[in-house]
């Protein structure tokens, strides 16, 4: 296979945490099976690799996988792996049981021994999950506010110390104590230290869970002034941030505590709510929708596309140039195409496929290409049907794209 040369495993691993880090489940998890098959049970990052799948399946809840890949690690991890692969496999299962299960009590033992584990590690971000999920569960349980206060003002204190104040996870550690200090009327203390934590620099989306404990404190406190202020608040920083306009379910949170705050003052405003709620929620039914059909009519009704089977089945008896790569406007790309070379093509998870029947060089294959698809946006093979498999040079490719964007994205010279 010429023209994408095979990345090495700590690269694709980087590369796979980059891809978990942004939710992208269904790519992450396309990738890891891909790695899955390029290293062996005694490699030093198989674990890790396992702890990814566990956290990726755990998110999609796949909870079929989710246990075969658990039941397959968890008699051996503990004496052949790392402490930290252990503990997050401690973490990943109380979170099934949490989430996926709502099993609460299965939960529990699982995250107060990844708690104690990670104290041992000074994993001050796993303290800060484990605790807060125990502090749920306990809340969940009934159990007295003031133990719970005292739970977490003991490990809160232990984080400070290990990280200090000023560290992302200290301040997200805060989201069930402010829970616990709402439940027992404390709204100024709240107050006081929410207004301390937003002096701190730290990304909008930190805020915005700031703001919300904020906008519920106010309105617990019957405030509603003041919790509505905190609302528009937030509202400001969805449409300053770009990065944060497709996150409709924080519109959908949003809209029904102001729906909340205009019903607790028998506000008029409380229509209008309503309709911002009802439109952000049709928004977020049809992403979906759209995700899930991934409009294949449009795909088929355009020229020489193929389902993935045809697509590799036609390769299979050929040679000539496969390449891959990530556009918004596929259809002008074919349209560049179309008379200048015979080709087919089709989708992949996050990708489009094509095959020209000739041998390109990577220089032509740039001047085609461009300005429509930036170099860092495509990659390209020279394939031989008795050199390797159609899927296995996609899968190579695939895993090249993924990495070329974790370079761009985080500036590193390719």
């Amino acid at each position: 296979m010429m023209g994408t040369k095979l990345l090495n495993i700590k690269q694709l691993i980087d590369t796979l945490e980059f891809i978990i880090k942004r939710a992208r489940y269904t790519e992450a998890r396309e990738l890891s099976d891909y790695i899955l098959l390029r290293i062996t049970p005694d490699h030093e990052v198989y674990y890790q690799l396992q702890m990814m799948r566990l956290e990726i399946c755990m998110n999609l809840h796949d909870n079929e996988q989710f246990m075969t890949i658990y039941r397959s690690i968890k008699d051996e991890i503990e004496v052949k792996g790392k402490q930290i692969d252990y503990v997050k496999m401690l973490l990943f299962v109380g979170h099934y049981y949490m989430f996926n299960i709502k099993d609460y009590d299965k939960a529990l033992p699982y995250y107060r021994k990844a708690l104690d584990l990670a104290i041992e590690c000074c994993d001050s971000h796993i303290i800060s999950v484990a605790m807060n999920n125990i502090a749920v569960i306990l809340f969940e349980k009934n159990e007295k506010p003031s133990i719970i206060m005292k739970f977490i003002e003991y490990h809160m204190t232990y984080i400070e110390n290990l990280i200090g104040i000023n560290d992302l996870a200290y301040i997200e550690a805060h989201g069930m104590y402010f829970k616990t200090l709402i439940s027992i009327k404390q709204c100024k203390k709240v107050h006081s230290k929410i207004n301390h934590l937003l002096t701190f620099n730290v990304p909008p989306f930190v805020h915005l869970k700031l703001y919300f404990h904020l906008a519920l404190c106010q309105f617990e406190g019957e405030d509603y002034a003041k919790s509505l202020e905190t609302c528009e608040k937030i509202l400001g920083i969805l449409k300053e941030n770009p990065s944060l306009h497709d996150m409709l379910y924080i519109y959908l949170e949003l809209y029904d505590m102001m729906m909340r705050i205009a019903k607790a003052q028998n506000s008029p405003q409380y229509v209008l709510y309503k309709q911002q709620y009802d439109e952000a929620l049709e928004k977020e039914q049809a992403r979906i929708q759209q995700h899930l059909m991934k409009v294949m009519d449009y795909y088929e009704a355009l020229p020489c596309y193929e389902p993935n089977e045809n697509f590799y089945r036609k390769m299979n008896k050929d040679f000539g140039t496969f390449f891959i790569v990530n556009t918004n406007d596929i259809q002008k790309v074919l349209s560049k195409l179309s008379g200048k070379h015979t080709y087919f093509w089709t989708t992949f998870t996050n990708s489009y496929g094509i095959y020209i029947r000739e041998e390109l060089t990577e220089k032509e294959l740039s001047t085609l290409l461009m300005p429509l698809v930036k170099y860092e946006n495509y990659t390209f093979c020279h394939f031989k049907s008795n050199k390797d498999t159609p899927k296995n040079c996609y899968l190579h490719m695939q895993a090249t794209l993924y990495y070329q964007e974790y370079l761009s994205t985080n500036m590193i010279p390719m």
